[in-house]
């Protein structure tokens, strides 16, 4: 394939942050103070020793939400939320595992609702970047169809323009094998799901072993049967030698346990 290797690195530095698995006991008291006693609408700012006691917390959360949301009050949401799910588990969001990260994100809108005892979901996408880029989380599957929004989160974590040109080159080999414009939401969800498991926007860097670990995984919400398209798709733009019937014409085959083995569908 000929390199189409985009510039782009990780939004955040990992390793410039503490990221020390345990709250200290002044870390304790201001989580604390922030969701017993700094609350209600005339609440004012946070105090400045709070400010600095909870800094090695609060840079990495700016950090992201200054990517993910341009809105003041969706970021100050997103931070209360996690301050208060911190307050319950007694623990720094960067020991959370994978099951309190879906937790704090919700499976759905109702769940978030309910963990947050909130009445709006707009900071719901930023905490899902958070999860992501800070608490590594990868359980897409445990989100049932619609649950949430993949492709936002693609284009948040590896930016419009470059998830764009993804897209377009991947859809424009299936646009002209004939898949219908319709389709391409479809196949914009499937690849974001793509490269956000393999955490990278660069389609050079995906490979046969990832797609055939998927083909043993018991999800379908983020478009199975699309993936054994763009598979096909990845394979004529690598060796620009695509021979056998395009995807299209086998939609049937779509489905099959073997769509990973980039066999050519069935033509009967």
């Amino acid at each position: 394939m000929e390199s189409r290797k985009v510039k782009w690195r990780w939004p955040v530095d990992l390793t410039s942050y503490d990221r020390s698995p345990a709250l200290s006991r002044r870390e304790k008291e201001q989580i604390a103070y922030l969701v017993t006693r700094h609350v209600g609408s005339g609440a004012g700012p946070w105090p400045e020793n709070c400010k600095t006691v909870l800094l090695r917390l609060m840079q990495p959360l700016c950090d992201v939400l200054n990517r993910a949301s341009k809105d003041t009050h969706v970021r100050y949401a997103a931070i209360r939320a996690l301050v208060g799910e911190m307050y319950r588990r007694g623990r720094p969001y960067w020991s959370w595992n994978e099951e309190e990260w879906l937790a704090t994100v919700g499976p759905t809108n109702n769940h978030f609702l309910r963990q947050h005892n909130c009445k709006v979901v707009t900071h719901r996408q930023p905490i899902f970047a958070i999860a992501y880029l800070l608490g590594g989380f990868k359980d897409f599957d445990g989100f049932p169809p619609h649950g949430v929004e993949i492709a936002t989160l693609a284009d948040t974590v590896f930016a419009v323009e470059v998830m764009r040109i993804a897209v377009d080159t991947t859809f424009g080999v299936l646009h002209e094998w004939g898949y219908n414009q319709s389709m391409r939401e479809k196949i914009r969800t499937a690849l974001s799901y793509l490269l956000l498991t393999n955490r990278s926007p660069n389609l050079d860097d995906l490979n046969l072993d990832l797609l055939m670990s998927l083909n043993s995984k018991r999800q379908t919400t983020y478009g199975l049967p699309h993936l054994y398209a763009i598979s096909r798709a990845l394979q004529y733009l690598t060796s620009k030698s695509f021979r056998g019937p395009s995807p299209v014409a086998g939609q049937k085959y779509l489905c099959s346990r073997d769509w990973t083995r980039m066999e050519s569908p069935p033509s009967g």
